[in-house]
């Protein structure tokens, strides 16, 4: 008989930083804290240290455009995985998801693959490219945009597509945890002033995530408003020395607005980050499949501006726990951003605690692993079925 408890090998490109990468960290947990072994297979990274003993990584460079490397490195992975109890193949990226397939296939494994991002699909080369995320048994869209999408853009089939949200770790977003000392030293820190209100901006510095239109923005507000706020630049793997981030930080700090921003580069501790401020924003273009930033800060209890596309629709409700403008409208962002930064004080914190209660309700991580759990039981039966 076959064995439905699963056992899981998830394909990623490597394990640094990034949404894929901390959800492959996460499921990777959940199942070894149930007792089941289960396996990795990419380039490595900073994150394999957070590895539990029941996860095994597996060495893998699945990004081979070459065709003959692709196969070599194929074939390695398939020799390392002949003899273990992998049942279930699970892929998280597009070459790694076409690899996953062909592994699936040779061993007679069931296949899921995540779509993870919007990608560019115009060109037909692309689509085919992006096709390769989506040759799995069942597909995981990470919100009901992405579902849309591929409904849309690739005909798949509603029934094919299961949406499991990116889910956000309660307990370790959470305010409580926070102490008044931590935040002062973080301020002191960051040489933050400590009589202005803060607007924070995470994520990674990258064209797609609007840094220069935000700037753009923030250039059509009133001088007054300095007076009061500061915009806090903050997260993890930020090189601000070269390349776009550098450029990023060179503008602000030749703007009007050098005296009021501070950019803080790599950050580890995002709950306390999140947790010296007052307001939150992104301004993701194109748009964010799920853009989990957005539900963590929902989660520390902040009001969040975002751009109306993606999955900012699911997370914030507009007026209500947040704000969204238009895509690309720097007039309306503006005017979204100006009316947030004079909201009293207590209006705000209403709005944070409504936007909270949604992200406790619909995108927690526990929920994201009972589901993901819960369609591994059901291929692995379907697969035993068939």
């Amino acid at each position: 008989m076959q064995n439905l408890t699963p056992c899981v090998l998830q394909l990623l490109p490597a394990l640094n930083s990034g949404g894929i990468e901390r959800g492959t960290i996460d499921v990777a947990a959940f199942l070894s804290q149930k007792g089941l072994p289960n396996y990795i297979a990419s380039k490595g990274g900073m994150l394999t240290k957070q590895l539990l003993p029941q996860t095994t990584h597996i060495y893998a460079n699945h990004k081979h455009y070459n065709p003959y490397a692709f196969y070599k490195a194929l074939t390695a992975l398939s020799a390392q995985i002949k003899n273990t109890p992998i049942n279930l193949i699970h892929g998280r990226s597009r070459l790694p998801g076409l690899m996953g397939y062909f592994l699936a296939k040779k061993h007679g494994l069931p296949y899921v693959s995540t779509y993870h991002s919007y990608h560019p699909h115009k060109h037909f080369l692309k689509r085919c490219y992006n096709r390769t995320a989506l040759l799995g048994d069942h597909i995981i869209a990470v919100s009901d945009f992405i579902k849309a999408h591929l409904i849309e853009a690739y005909a798949i089939a509603p029934e094919r597509i299961t949406v499991i949200h990116r889910g956000v770790d309660l307990e370790h977003f959470a305010p409580r945890h926070i102490s008044n000392e931590a935040k002062t030293a973080y301020k002191n820190k960051w040489a933050l002033p400590k009589d202005k209100k803060i607007l924070i901006y995470p994520g990674r510095i990258s064209r797609r995530k609007g840094y220069l239109f935000f700037l753009d923005v923030l250039k059509q507000l009133p001088q007054e408003i300095w007076k009061e706020w500061h915009v806090l630049f903050v997260g993890a793997g930020n090189n601000l020395s070269s390349g776009f981030a550098a450029k990023v930080k060179s503008a602000f700090e030749s703007s009007p607005l050098q005296n009021h921003v501070t950019f803080t580069g790599v950050e580890t501790n995002m709950p306390l980050a999140y947790a010296v401020a007052d307001l939150g924003i992104t301004c993701p273009h194109p748009a964010e499949a799920f853009g989990r930033v957005n539900a963590e800060m929902a989660a520390m209890g902040l009001p969040v501006l975002s751009s109306a596309t993606g999955g900012a629709l699911e997370i914030i409700k507009n007026k209500k726990s947040g704000w969204l403008y238009t895509p690309l409208d720097q007039n309306e962002c503006a005017e979204n951003l100006m009316e947030a930064l004079t909201l009293s004080p207590e209006t705000r914190f209403e709005m944070g605690q409504k936007g909270m209660a949604h992200v406790r309700k619909n995108f927690s991580l526990e929920k994201m692993l009972s589901q993901t759990f819960t369609l591994y039981k059901t291929l692995l039966e379907q697969k035993c079925a068939s």
